[in-house]
This record gives C-alpha cells, structure tokens and sequence, in this order.
C-alpha cells in the first residue's frame, strides 16, 4: 500500500524508538573492527573486504555495498534492524573503493562536481552471483536461504538494478535509491523485477534542490513504485522519510532491511 506522506511520516515517527569459522578458501586474514563498541569481524573474501555481522543460526542474510560514510552507523543499523523483526539473520557489508564507479550500472556524465560514472556494477553483480554461496557458508547459512540485498543512494539504485538483473534476491531494501539516474526510467519499463519483495523510501526534502537531474528523484521513485504495482507478484512498499537525502540513513537503511524480512 503506498500510504500518503503525511501518514507515512506519522507512521514513522509513532514506530521507531530512539562468529562462525568458515573453511570457505577464498577468506583471507581476519580482525575484529570496531564501531561504538560493537564488533564487526573484518575478512577478505576474493578480494573484497567484508564487514560481517553473525547473529545465532540465522536465516537470512543481508548485504549490502558501503563505503567509509556508511561504516559509522552500521552498528545503530543493525541494532534497529533487530528491533523491528525478530527474524535472526547475518549481516555483510562489502566496502567499496570507487563508489560512483562500482555501483553504476552504465556510464553516465556527471551531476554534481566533476567525477562522472563509470558503470561497472556488472563486475559486482558477477562477484555476487560467484560468491554469494561461500559468503553464506561463514555465517552458517544453507545455501538455499535467502538473500536480501539493499543499499543507500547509488548502492540502492545498484540493488534495484542487480534485482532486474539477477534471480539470487530474494528482496531489495532501496532507501533513497539514486533513481534519477540517466537512463533509469527507460530501463525499468517494462522489465521484469526477479525479487518477491522491494522496499523503496525517499526522503520529502530530497526533490528540492536546484541541480536539474536531482530534483526529478521523487518524479522517478513514483514512477518505480507504479511499475510495481502493475505487478501482482511483488510485495512493494513506498515510504516517505522526514528530511533530505542525508539525514538518518541507518534508520532508513534498518527499516527497509526489516520490512522486507518481515514480507518474505
């Protein structure tokens, strides 16, 4: 149901209150990282760094794509995710190095400053689908359970994309995807989504700049949610947060993760 925002930003506001050892050949060198307290173990899985977070015998796993401004809040995501479903579940974070590069699923000119796009998420997505089973395997997952993948502003618009993509997801938590994206609107017409279950959310502020291409996102996320409702197979959910694109991702981030275990 796509509630109006007024309703939504209530919703929000009433609702949120303020390690296995693997076998798995392609870890490298493992240490435990820190943040607020919280212990992350840190391992190397064919090249990518991962940040993994193990709760009990979990059930699902959760990934998503980071980068140092994400790293800081993950412990707060992750204490938020366990406070909106008590589904156990694992957490990775895969840190990525080029950002606009890895995530980007064609080239695309700049919108803001001067670094463009470089549309290389395939090479991601292929390392997904190459890994995602070893991945399982050091938190103790069957290889059969589900992944979710999400991720915030460009990782959200790469989990959009890998779900049109690949048949492995499960679910896509998008908060504050980058659906403005040159090309975006005419790529989703049309096209068939692989995932059961999507959560998309923008902020209310987010539309209110004076950068051209930006300023069509809540345009775009409409249009994105409407393509999902002329499809009867997938649950799909379009939230409205207060504020603009910067405020409160690990909230954001949480309560797309735990809509969509909590719609699965």
């Amino acid at each position: 149901m796509c509630k109006s925002r007024e309703e939504q930003v209530k919703d929000l506001n009433c609702n949120v209150s303020t390690v296995a050892k693997s076998n798995y050949n392609g870890i490298m060198g493992k240490k435990p990282v820190h943040f607020g307290g919280k212990m992350f173990e840190e391992l190397k899985i064919n090249g990518k760094e991962i940040l993994r977070y193990c709760e009990t015998n979990p059930k699902y796993i959760l990934i998503q794509f980071i980068d140092g401004n994400d790293e800081g809040g993950l412990e707060e995501e992750i204490n938020l995710i366990k406070t909106f479903t008590d589904k156990p579940f694992a957490f990775v974070g895969i840190r990525t190095k080029r950002w606009n590069d890895e995530l980007s699923p064609w080239k695309a000119e700049p919108v803001f400053g001067r670094q463009g796009f470089g549309g290389e998420a395939n090479k991601n997505l292929d390392y997904l689908r190459d890994n995602v089973g070893g991945i399982k395997k050091t938190c103790s997952l069957d290889v059969g359970q589900p992944v979710i993948l999400g991720g915030y502003s460009l990782a959200g618009l790469f989990a959009l994309w890998a779900g049109y993509e690949s048949s492995i997801f499960s679910g896509i938590a998008a908060a504050s995807p980058s659906v403005w994206y040159k090309g975006w609107r005419e790529y989703i017409r049309g096209k068939g989504m692989k995932s059961s279950a999507v959560y998309l959310s923008l902020g209310l502020k987010e539309s209110r700049t004076s950068n051209k291409r930006l300023s069509e996102v809540e345009n775009c996320i409409k249009m994105q949610y409407n393509e999902f409702s002329e499809k009867n197979h997938i649950k799909h959910i379009l939230e409205w947060n207060e504020g603009n694109h910067f405020v409160d991702v690990p909230l954001r981030m949480a309560r797309g993760f735990s809509w969509v275990l909590n719609n699965i």
